[in-house]
């Protein structure tokens, strides 16, 4: 019974030799991806702020352009992940508020724009590299621990909440492959290299990081 199972299984999520040899150039792909993501910041140091390892939920999608292998790419993508930032903050009344240490909660929403080349269009395993930018809309919360009594002795006009915008030039490369004629998987790996608006809750500086996304997806051929 579980060999007549296993045989099953693989006749659905495997393609016949000649569904294969079928496997079709489509003009317009689209899907949905889970990555998981490292940080590695670069400015202000890691000293001063630390981000853990994040996730990344993607909704993709790509445009034939019917010449040299090229495809547009577009995503909408929402990045979470934690951290600690040494907080320092001028209110608009002129006070100073610091603190370090402080955890915070990072929510990206953004975009990205690129264009991919596939080596190979025709065969159902499609190896790839791409290039493009993202944006995102990066918001800081943070937690409790800023709230120490010497920090609020200082006042209330303090921020827990920051936003600012974020760009990212990026590079990807990975791997497509057919399960069916029409639907597949994608394993990838992207980089991208941030740089931000100043950020007002940690001293009015830009900050800069490296991000590191794995990334496994899947996709329907229309």
């Amino acid at each position: 019974m579980p060999r007549l199972l296993l045989v099953v299984l693989i006749s659905i999520l495997v393609p016949s030799g000649a569904a294969l040899a079928q496997s079709k150039i489509a003009p317009l792909n689209g899907g949905l991806s889970y990555g998981s993501v490292q940080f590695n910041t670069l400015n202000p140091s890691a000293n001063e702020l630390k981000m853990s390892n994040g996730t990344d939920f993607s909704l993709f999608g790509e445009k034939r352009f019917g010449f040299f292998h090229l495809y547009l790419t577009a995503s909408l993508d929402y990045v979470r992940t934690t951290g600690t930032a040494n907080y320092s903050y001028i209110s608009t009344a002129g006070v100073t508020y610091s603190a370090n240490q402080v955890g915070f909660t990072y929510d990206g929403i953004g975009t990205s724009l690129g264009v991919k080349v596939k080596l190979i269009e025709d065969s159902f395993f499609r190896p790839y590299g791409e290039g493009g930018i993202e944006a995102f809309y990066t918001q800081f919360t943070y937690d409790s621990s800023l709230k120490t009594p010497a920090f609020t002795a200082l006042g209330g006009d303090y921020k827990t909440i920051d936003s600012f915008l974020d760009f990212a030039p990026y590079l990807e490369g990975g791997v497509e492959a057919d399960l069916t004629l029409r639907l597949g998987l994608r394993i990838a790996a992207r980089y991208a290299h941030h740089g931000t608006r100043p950020a007002e809750t940690m001293g009015k500086r830009s900050l800069t990081y490296d991000t590191m996304a794995y990334i496994l997806g899947v996709f329907v051929k229309f």
